[in-house]
C-alpha cells in the first residue's frame, strides 16, 4: 500500500505514451476489442479518441454509439492484441490511489507507471 501511495505522488507524464491515432491503429484496437468483448462492447474505429501505451499493455479510449465512453484495456499477446477489461465513469481525487490498485489487478499487472497515467487522465476529464 505505501508504494502504491508513493507512486501516487507523482505522475510521470513521460510515461504516458500516446500514439499517432492512424486509421490502421484505429482499426486493429476496434478489431481487438470486438474480438475480446464481443457484442457487449461494439467499438468502431471512428469511436476511439485516444490510446495510451505502457510495455505490453494498451489503453483505448472509446464512446460507442450505444454506451458510455469507456477505456479499454488490451495486453499484447504474441503479435496481436487480446482485450482484457473495460472501465466506464469517473473518479474523485481521493478515489486515485484505489484506481491505480485497481489498473494493475488487470490481468498481467498493468505498469505502475500507465496506471498512473490512466487515473490522471481520468482525474483530467479525459
Amino acid at each position: 500500500m505505501i508504494l502504491a501511495l508513493m507512486l501516487a505522488a507523482a505522475s510521470p507524464v513521460a510515461a504516458c505514451a500516446h500514439p499517432a491515432l492512424t486509421p490502421s491503429l484505429r482499426s486493429s484496437m476496434s478489431l481487438a476489442i470486438r474480438r475480446g468483448a464481443g457484442a457487449a462492447q461494439p467499438v468502431k474505429a471512428g469511436e476511439i479518441s485516444d490510446i495510451m501505451d505502457g510495455g505490453d499493455w494498451r489503453l483505448v479510449w472509446a464512446t460507442p454509439a450505444e454506451s458510455e465512453r469507456g477505456v479499454y484495456f488490451l495486453t499484447r499477446s504474441g503479435s496481436s492484441w487480446k482485450y482484457i477489461d473495460v472501465w466506464g465513469g469517473v473518479i474523485a481525487p481521493e478515489e486515485r490511489a484505489s484506481t491505480i490498485a485497481w489498473a494493475q489487478q488487470r490481468g498481467r499487472k498493468v505498469p505502475a507507471a500507465l496506471a498512473i497515467c490512466f487515473a490522471d487522465a481520468l482525474l483530467a476529464g479525459n
